[in-house]
């Protein structure tokens, strides 16, 4: 189906969209102004422009304005794909005041009166026929006047595969149930935020280098699925600020499942960026699972006490290490042995996802470790809303097995939550509550119905918390990385 209107060099489409209330006979949407009738008593009403952002070249979508209050609209864009076009006007605490559709099989729509105020958005997205997000763009903050129409000008539909873009480093843990070993892997990862990418590994247990290109697709929520050339898929989720992955492959078709922490690279970032204390969890292929202290003096100095393991191992002791100007990390002496470790620090120094890729060391095992920094003043509020976690786990009675996990959490903000096993590379499905609880730095414990303890800590931001289950009275042991879905 060929595009409509497009332009060979423009990047934008004007769709002159009038978007107003629905004042039935007794009002019409005009340029502003107007009498209030009984009706419409104390309402006000909108009017704004969609343009659709492609960044390769136009491809239009062919709006066209109706009388009054209702807007008609014909949609020819196979490319795009876009089904139906949703709006809501959202007021300054973020409550939803209108909301409506254009259906383009309908061909027209309605949405009712606003409610005047200040700090006013419009916030508009545009979906697939399976009511997948593409799209979303929102006015600036408006003021909105009973009786009349506001301007809300020109809003830009962009991509929502546009909040993943830049290189990032990723890190690692799997196992290839082929030849029944662990594996650990560090790659260099390019997303074009398009929906495509690149990848490259640069170090691997096994040694055996990779390098291809990818295609993702992100949802409104930061939902992710990514397909590498490969062949390996992923799902996970993208933090709200855009820099930071968690992903799982629960996919044993390919005899092989692993998960990763995907991290931003920055700039101007030195050791200072590492300081002060952190809570770690960490995977290793004894196999085990740890919680750990780690202090970072801010210089290439350090140290790390194991505070749990589930094989008693409570190490404790100094450690050097080195930061580069992207966030490129390597951590020397944390474990048994003179474990090297390489990973990655975010933006901000407050998450750290490191590996050990090589057996050859002193450890003779692999691990992947993720240090979250603690705060001060937190509770259980920190964690309060939708997240979505991965994880990686042993079954470690007879048959012993692996498991990678994507799950979905609700936590309430005062101590209780949801947990629901959404995919698994074994099978299993589960959905239960827990409890939990939120120390004043953050570190966090949750109960489960089935009395076990998982321990981690959340940043101080609420959006990003790990955890480990150290426990092995159920011969079952964990970690996870859990991210907050975008509101």
């Amino acid at each position: 189906m060929k595009p409509l209107n497009s332009k060979a060099n423009a990047n934008l489409m004007v769709l002159n969209l009038a978007f107003c209330s629905l004042i039935a006979l007794f009002y019409s949407c005009g340029n502003g102004g107007g009498g209030d009738s009984a009706a419409t008593f104390g309402k006000g009403s909108v009017g704004f422009s969609l343009a659709l952002e492609n960044p390769a070249a136009a491809r239009a979508v062919s709006f066209r304005a109706a009388a009054d209050s209702e807007v008609q609209f014909e949609c020819e864009n196979a490319e795009y794909q876009i089904d139906k076009i949703e709006a809501q006007v959202i007021d300054k605490n973020g409550a939803v005041l209108v909301e409506g559709s254009w259906d383009c099989e309908m061909h027209q729509a309605t949405i009712s009166g606003i409610t005047p105020g200040e700090g006013i958005v419009v916030k508009v997205i545009a979906k697939d026929v399976d009511g997948v997000v593409l799209f979303e763009g929102q006015s600036d903050p408006l003021i909105v006047v009973a009786g009349q129409t506001t301007d809300a000008g020109l809003i830009t539909l962009t991509s929502i595969n546009r909040r993943l873009n830049g290189n990032f480093i990723s890190t690692g843990f799997g196992f290839d149930d082929s030849g029944f070993f662990f594996w650990s892997i560090r790659s260099d990862a390019n997303f074009d935020g398009t929906g495509g990418g690149s990848f490259q590994d640069v170090a691997f247990s096994d040694d055996s280098l990779e390098s291809g290109t990818l295609t993702y697709n992100l949802s409104f929520d930061g939902s992710l699925s990514a397909t590498l050339s490969n062949g390996t898929m992923f799902d996970g989720i993208l933090n709200a600020n855009d820099n930071i992955l968690a992903v799982a492959d629960t996919d044993l078709t390919d005899d092989s499942i692993e998960m990763d922490v995907v991290i931003k690279k920055s700039t101007g970032l030195s050791n200072a960026i590492l300081n002060g204390e952190y809570i770690g969890v960490r995977v290793s292929s004894v196999p085990s699972t740890t919680l750990s202290t780690v202090t970072f003096h801010g210089d290439s100095t350090g140290e790390f006490k194991f505070l749990a393991a589930s094989d008693d191992d409570l190490t404790s002791g100094g450690f050097a290490y080195s930061v580069g100007l992207d966030g490129d990390a390597t951590i020397v002496g944390i474990g048994t042995g003179a474990v090297s470790s390489e990973g990655i620090v975010s933006g901000d120094g407050k998450l750290v996802s490191l590996v050990d890729t090589d057996f050859r060391g002193g450890s003779e095992d692999i691990d992947m470790t993720v240090l979250i920094k603690t705060g001060s003043g937190l509770s259980n509020a920190a964690i309060n809303g939708d997240y979505t976690a991965v994880s990686f786990g042993f079954y470690l009675g007879e048959g012993f097995d692996e498991e990678t996990s994507i799950m979905s959490i609700s936590a309430d903000g005062g101590g209780n939550m949801e947990i629901e096993v959404l995919s698994s590379s074994s099978g299993f499905s589960d959905a239960f509550e827990a409890t939990y609880t939120v120390n004043s730095d953050g570190r966090i414990r949750i109960v489960t119905p089935d009395k076990e303890f998982l321990d981690g800590v959340v940043n101080a931001d609420g959006d990003v918390f790990t955890f480990v289950d150290t426990g092995t009275s159920d011969d079952f042991i964990e970690i996870a990385v859990a991210i907050k879905k975008t509101p």
